[in-house]
């Protein structure tokens, strides 16, 4: 049956038959009224639609016959020609729907390869936009990169300012030991004064002692005076002897006495040096330590208040850093989000043209199959028997 004839079938049906009025749940007399309806219809729509196959089956042998009535009266080259023009006329018709699909087939594929184009476009864009993101972070980067440089210096710096601290530690222990040296000393100069307090008062017993020895050797004159005039010769001999070796004795005390004289000399040197000299250079060198010291603690000094400000500039670039952080990763987000949809929107694109390519094949397929049909319907024709 043709779509025509079920069409009119379908206007005929909706004027004979009205739609029910009531729905689901049913009840019992509306459950036995809607059975009689649905038997009637379900009859009636099988009786019309048998009636309306009976009328299109005579009405193609009706056409059938006409058809073989009119090329019965034509001669057999005059039937050839009737084919040949109808199928000419059939085929010429096939090749514009052809045509008309290619044309189709190929304004689809250039507004396939526009679309692709733009796409190719859109894609360059992102990628443009993506390498001037990437720009941006190899600036963050290298900013990130410089930051670190600059508190990796200050590390430095603090651990320069730790190792001069343990000099400075070290100077202290050094003066506190050089104080206890100077105590020492201080304590060698003290034996050293009693030294010569006893060399002294030694030299003061070697003076008593030559001023025994001289006594002893005025009497010795005395008595060889007397020896001169009371003695005897012999006497005088013996009391010569006595006074030359009181004279030996007073030459050796003469002798202590300068060799007495000589050690107090060396010893007030040796005092002066330590009195005088020592001090001195102890104090200078306490002095240029003192001074070390001083510039240790003004490059300590400057080296805190570099830290202070790279600490400030580590602190300003981690928080620009912070500041661009959000903005890279925004901008990366909607890139990609664009680079997607454009890549979805020709991943679909593809497909329709793709789709549109096979439709046209078919659509061609089946008129190239209609069209043999018509070049080989004159083959199957017969005449109508009487």
């Amino acid at each position: 049956m043709s779509d025509l004839a079920y069409g009119r079938s379908i206007v005929r049906e909706n004027k004979l038959w009205s739609s029910f009025l009531y729905s689901f749940p049913f009840a019992a007399a509306q459950v036995t009224e809607r059975s009689i309806i649905y038997g009637l219809y379900s009859g009636a729509y099988l009786n019309l639609h048998s009636y309306l196959a009976d009328v299109e089956a005579t009405e193609l042998a009706n056409l059938l016959a006409d058809y073989n009535a009119k090329i019965m009266e034509l001669t057999a080259s005059e039937t050839n020609l009737v084919a040949d023009i109808g199928s000419r006329r059939y085929l010429a018709g096939v090749d514009v729907v052809i045509h008309d699909q290619k044309m189709a087939t190929k304004e689809e594929g250039i507004n396939a390869d526009d679309l692709l184009w733009d796409a190719k476009i859109a894609a360059l864009s992102a990628d443009e936009a993506a390498l001037e993101t990437l720009a941006a972070k190899v600036v963050a980067e290298t900013r990130r990169t410089q930051a670190r440089i600059v508190e990796l210096r200050a590390y430095i710096d603090i651990e320069e300012v730790r190792l001069a601290e343990v000099d400075i530690e070290i100077a202290q222990k050094e003066i506190q030991s050089a104080k206890i040296d100077i105590a020492i000393l201080d304590a060698a100069n003290a034996i050293l004064r009693i030294q010569i307090d006893t060399i002294t008062a030694a030299t003061k017993l070697i003076e008593i002692d030559m001023d025994i020895a001289r006594t002893k050797a005025s009497i010795a004159q005395t008595d060889s005076s007397i020896a001169k005039i009371d003695l005897l010769a012999d006497d005088l001999t013996r009391e010569e002897a006595q006074t030359t070796i009181m004279e030996g004795e007073r030459d050796v005390a003469s002798a202590r006495a300068d060799l007495a004289i000589a050690k107090s000399g060396a010893m007030d040197t040796e005092i002066s040096f330590y009195e005088t000299t020592l001090p001195a250079q102890a104090t200078t060198e306490k002095n240029k330590k003192i001074e070390l010291l001083d510039q240790r603690d003004a490059i300590r000094r400057d080296g805190l208040e570099q830290q202070q400000e790279e600490k400030t500039l580590s602190s300003d670039s981690r928080r620009t850093e912070s500041y661009l952080g959000p903005i890279l990763a925004n901008d990366d987000t909607s890139s990609q989000e664009a680079i997607d949809a454009q890549r979805a929107s020709t991943i679909a694109h593809s497909v329709r043209t793709r789709d549109a390519k096979t439709s046209a094949a078919i659509a061609a397929a089946e008129t190239l199959a209609a069209a043999n049909i018509a070049t080989t319907l004159r083959h199957y024709v017969k005449k109508v028997p009487d």
